[in-house]
């Protein structure tokens, strides 16, 4: 015995026919009691006029019936409201490692001041991507400008900009002539860079290559304090350019392309794709590609 437990199949029972029918003019968002009338007299029984007893069409028919009434004709997609940014008061927390803070964020408060008054921002550092990736997922930064664009399907990302590495010496010092060519660069006394704390960087990993290894003479988590620290030494360093730039030390260094292959870094704009869509968060991402560096 087939149970009926659809609205659709719960109703008199009708022939396939007017099951269709009856389909169609639920999707116009009418249903006429005339139309119905007429199909209770439309020839399929006989009698000449005279209503007859209906019968009920085959299981099938009636599954068939109840299928097409939950095809309901597939809605667009909603749009999001638009960012009232002129009137807008709120803020918008953004997480920043080192270099970007630098880089993006005098630009970005400058144009939002200009374009959304009433919107302030929170900062939050991390030295690391998977703290990055944990701020999104909680919701306690709004994006994240990281290295990685990464593998996670809930993580969205597009790149921002790029550095390139250069080698630095303080001006003057003959720690200077050693990067002419790997050899003479694996025996100067090298400033490492690392947020976390590792003795190998990737400038390690090119010498390796080279059968080559260096000598570290410190090791520190922040970038900016390598150009200061090599202008009053002779150690020399491997930071980005733009670290250099931001820095204010450059006129006191002596600046020379890297005699190891280094690969360029790719920053990006991370973001949870949860928030993808949200009116503020997504004008924020755009600001801040908009004024931040090009390339």
């Amino acid at each position: 015995m087939l149970l009926e437990p659809l609205p659709a199949v719960r109703r008199h029972r009708r022939d396939d026919r007017a099951a269709a029918q009856e389909v169609a003019q639920d999707r116009e968002g009418a249903q006429s009691e005339e139309g119905a009338a007429d199909d209770e007299h439309d020839g399929a029984y006989p009698g000449h006029g005279r209503e007859e007893p209906r019968q009920a069409p085959a299981p099938h028919g009636q599954v068939e019936a109840a299928l097409a009434r939950c095809r309901l004709p597939r809605q667009p997609a909603r749009r999001p409201w638009p960012f009232a940014r002129d009137r807008a008061r709120r803020h918008q927390t953004l997480a920043l490692s080192e270099h970007p803070t630098h880089v993006l964020l005098p630009a970005l408060a400058e144009a939002l001041a200009t374009a959304a008054p009433g919107v302030d921002l929170r900062v939050r550092g991390f030295t690391n991507r998977n703290e990055a990736v944990r701020l999104l997922d909680e919701g306690l930064a709004d994006a994240a400008v990281g290295v990685s664009p990464g593998t996670e399907a809930r993580i969205l990302a597009r790149p921002l900009f790029r550095e390139r590495f250069v080698c630095v010496a303080r001006s003057g010092s003959p720690a200077a002539g050693c990067f002419g060519d790997a050899a003479a660069f694996a025996a100067g006394r090298h400033v490492l860079v690392s947020p976390e704390g590792d003795g190998f960087g990737a400038v390690d990993e090119a010498l390796s290559e080279l059968g080559l290894r260096r000598r570290l003479g410190v090791v520190l988590p922040q970038m900016y304090a390598a150009p200061a620290l090599v202008a009053r030494t002779d150690l020399v360093a491997t930071p980005m350019e733009g670290v250099v730039t931001g820095s204010g030390m450059a006129f006191r260094l002596t600046v020379r392309p890297c005699p190891v292959e280094l690969e360029p870094v790719e920053f990006h704009l991370l973001w949870h794709r949860r928030s993808d869509v949200h009116p503020a968060q997504a004008w924020l991402r755009d600001l801040l590609v908009s004024s931040g560096p090009r390339g």
